[in-house]
């Protein structure tokens, strides 16, 4: 004989209580195991902030570019880089762009104290490295090179770079992050009549007179 409607729901619901074991608990218990619940849940997520901060405390702190040497290199940049991310700046003290980039990366170093920021002049670190490739930034990570980027003035705006848009240009290279939504700089672009595409920026003159300018301020902040 097939059991009826009324046993087979009678079977279910048994089959529920004995595999919920808070079936029998009354109101008060449950409020009570839902509190416990609730404080375990908080306790985890205070171990959980407490471990980050135990491994942020334990990360080294930089904060500054750092002058190195040839033979410092391996040290400090190779072997750096396993546990950190080290940005090397390749210079050369004569090019107005290196100047300002130099100004720049010193507050970038600040602003992220534990990415580890260096420099050399390019000719003392890479020999016969071309001047036309400075200002230069090579990214190690992990032991090796991550990223190179040679003559990188123009990604970050050329002569009217700031911090903001270096720090913009390096995230989007994966090497910062950053909470920057959009690129500070905006390039100024027109149309000639002719159809041309025609840069808005100054004369070579005005140009270096800017930098000049974005040095002193940038030194002054």
């Amino acid at each position: 004989e097939e059991p009826s409607q009324e046993e087979i729901l009678r079977e279910t619901l048994d089959q529920l209580e004995q595999n919920d074991p808070h079936t029998h608990l009354s109101d008060d218990q449950l409020e009570a195991l839902e509190d416990a619940t609730h404080d375990n849940e908080l306790q985890k997520i205070r171990q959980q902030r407490l471990e980050a901060m135990r491994r942020a405390a334990a990360r080294p702190v930089y904060s500054d570019l750092i002058e190195i040497s040839k033979q410092d290199y391996e040290e400090q940049v190779t072997n750096a880089s396993k546990n950190t991310c080290v940005i090397l700046f390749l210079y050369q003290s004569y090019i107005p762009m290196c100047e300002l980039l130099n100004s720049i990366l010193l507050h970038l170093a600040k602003k992220f104290p534990h990415q580890k920021f260096v420099k050399i002049q390019a000719t003392r670190c890479i020999e016969n490295f071309q001047d036309s490739h400075c200002p230069a930034l090579i990214v190690y990570k992990e032991g090796s090179v991550f990223k190179s980027l040679l003559s990188c003035a123009q990604l970050f705006g050329g002569s009217k770079m700031t911090v903001e848009s270096v720090e913009w240009g390096l995230a989007r290279e994966g090497v910062l992050e950053t909470e920057l939504e959009e690129n500070p700089l905006k390039a100024k672009t027109q149309f000639t009549r002719k159809g041309k595409r025609e840069d808005l920026s100054d004369s070579d003159e005005d140009d270096r007179e800017y930098m000049s300018n974005q040095i002193r301020r940038i030194r002054r902040v």
